[in-house]
């Protein structure tokens, strides 16, 4: 039987090692998730208790949502605006907005023949939800961004589908 040579030894340890490497390389050279991988997120559910309601969003917030809340009217008739915005890095845009208030408000709202939001519910308990969606893609052409907010519009369906009170 023929001995084996350090040369031998060195030459399968250095091509086990040039496989490796290059192994690792390949992960850390790997491209970002696709447009399509990022649009096919499953919806995320989103849970506003304070509010008494809950939602689902596009799957594409997901690590990027970012809450805002703010109140308007009056006395005992106020109403609470919920902003969810996409953020990525420097890039923040709002692109989903809910109202949650008393019906009362809301008729008046409309009385006033004002611009409103969508209507998406009513609850039993005389409460009232809108739905505020963005005007146009809040992303400059180009963008990885306007990519994937291009047919936004289409995706946000899941939140009238997913929309509930949570005491009903």
């Amino acid at each position: 039987m023929k001995k084996s040579g350090p040369a031998v030894v060195f030459i399968v340890v250095a091509v086990f090692a040039a496989v490796f490497i290059g192994g690792v390389i390949a992960v850390l050279n790997r491209p970002p998730q696709t447009v399509e991988e990022v649009k096919n997120n499953p919806p995320l559910p989103v849970v506003f208790e304070d509010l008494n309601f809950a939602v689902e969003v596009p799957g594409l917030m997901r690590g990027h949502l970012r809450e805002t809340r703010s109140q308007w009217g009056s006395g005992a008739e106020t109403a609470t605006r919920v902003n969810l915005a996409y953020e990525s890095g420097d890039l923040y845009a709002n692109v989903i907005g809910f109202e949650e208030m008393s019906e009362t408000l809301y008729e008046k709202m409309k009385a006033e023949g004002g611009p409103m939001g969508t209507l998406l519910g009513k609850s039993e308990t005389g409460r009232v939800v809108l739905f505020w969606g963005p005007q146009s893609n809040p992303f400059n052409e180009g963008t990885p961004e306007y990519t994937l907010f291009y047919d936004f519009p289409s995706r946000v369906k899941v939140v009238f589908e997913s929309f509930r009170f949570l005491d009903e």
